[in-house]
């Protein structure tokens, strides 16, 4: 009785994992809606990566690759992309 097959231990370890994936994709989607109903978008996220990082609202946005700007432009894609669901492509 406390043995199972291992036909039917996969299929509890996929159901396991697909739950737990499910959960984690409505997690990020109430987070998303969360921010966008406070007004967040990729300006004002520019604005928050510049405010913490140092950097000016106007470099991130500016062409060029120092290092400090490049590292600003990355966390600004990075939470766009993570926490906002823009679309990396069209960044």
């Amino acid at each position: 009785m406390g043995q199972y097959s291992a036909t039917m231990q996969i299929g509890i370890t996929f159901w396991r994992d697909w739950v737990e994936s499910s959960r984690k994709r409505e997690e990020a989607m109430e987070r998303r809606y969360a921010l966008r109903s406070r007004g967040f978008d990729l300006e004002r996220g520019g604005s928050r990566v510049s405010e913490v990082l140092g950097v000016e609202p106007d470099e991130l946005w500016a062409k060029g690759k120092h290092r400090r700007i490049v590292g600003a432009r990355s966390l600004l894609c990075y939470c766009a992309v993570r926490d906002l669901g823009i679309f990396m492509s069209s960044l």
